[in-house]
């Protein structure tokens, strides 16, 4: 999760449905800061970490949480002025949350068993990945 969040915030993605980067997230959060809070738990920590941050899962996994994605609703129009659309980025971090609500589960209900709708968002999760190495494959 920390190579993905890594990767993420450097260049970004090009995944098969268009292309991601973490730009979207980052301007949310500026706008963030000069008004109420949106995203209290996001800091200059997860969008800029150094080195030694870089190794922490918490901020990783936080970086890919619901809390940024109501950010980047919250501020659509002011970021989309500056990157565009953001439909392709929201997507990459909503599937990203759900993959880790699906991997942390702490309880029975929520855990992964065969023939749940968890171990079948799992199955969507890897034939995303498929795709998206069918995309680096092309280029």
């Amino acid at each position: 999760m920390k190579n993905v969040r890594n990767g993420f915030l450097e260049t970004g993605y090009d995944t098969p449905k268009g292309n991601v980067h973490a730009g979207f997230i980052k301007e949310a959060w500026e706008n963030d800061r000069s008004t109420l809070k949106v995203m209290p738990h996001i800091s200059r920590l997860h969008l800029y970490p150094n080195g030694f941050e870089k190794m922490r899962v918490g901020p990783a996994l936080r970086l890919f949480s619901e809390e940024v994605l109501k950010g980047l609703y919250f501020y659509r129009s002011q970021v989309e002025k500056v990157y565009g659309p953001a439909r392709e980025t929201e997507a990459f971090i909503l599937r990203m949350s759900k993959l880790i609500a699906i991997m942390t589960s702490r309880c029975a209900k929520t855990s992964l068993r065969p023939d749940s709708a968890n171990a079948a968002y799992l199955k969507e999760f890897l034939i995303f990945l498929n795709e998206w190495e069918l995309v680096h494959i092309r280029d």
